[in-house]
C-alpha cells in the first residue's frame, strides 16, 4: 500500500469513532488497485517523492471515501420545523474513490519527473 491506516489517523484527527483501522486499510488497498489501474506506468518501487505523493493523493481518497459514512460528507443540508421537512446533500454519498483536480494534475507531473529521472541517453556509433 502506499499508505497506512496510522497516515490516514494523522491527517484525518476528526475521523469518526466509527472508522475502525480495518476500514481505513481497506479502503487503502482499493486506492492503490485504483491508482494502479487508472496509472500502470507507476513502478513497483516508486522513488521517495512519488511515494510521498502516492501517500499524499491515498490518504485524500480514502479519507472522501469514509467521510462518505459520516456527517463529514455533507456539502448541503436543509431543514424546516413546519411540515417536517429535511434535505441533505452529500459530497460522495456511495464512497466512491476519486482524485481531485489537483491531486491529478500532482500526480501526473510526478509520474513524469519519475519517468524523466529514468531516462537514459544512447548514441549509436559504428554506422
Amino acid at each position: 500500500m502506499f499508505a497506512t491506516y496510522r497516515d490516514v489517523r494523522l491527517r484525518w484527527q476528526t475521523a469518526p469513532a466509527s472508522v475502525t483501522d480495518e476500514a481505513i486499510e481497506a479502503v487503502l488497498e482499493d486506492a492503490e488497485a485504483w491508482l494502479r489501474a487508472s496509472y500502470p506506468q507507476i513502478p513497483a518501487t516508486p522513488d521517495e517523492n512519488l511515494r510521498k505523493v502516492l501517500a499524499l493523493v491515498s490518504v485524500s481518497m480514502a479519507k472522501r471515501a469514509l467521510a462518505a459514512t459520516d456527517r463529514g460528507g455533507i456539502t448541503q443540508q436543509q431543514a424546516t420545523a413546519g411540515s417536517f421537512s429535511q434535505s441533505t446533500s452529500w459530497r460522495n454519498p456511495d464512497g466512491d474513490l476519486f482524485l481531485s483536480g489537483q491531486e491529478r494534475q500532482m500526480l501526473e507531473s510526478a509520474l513524469q519527473d519519475f519517468s524523466a529521472d529514468r531516462a537514459v541517453s544512447m548514441e549509436a556509433t559504428g554506422w
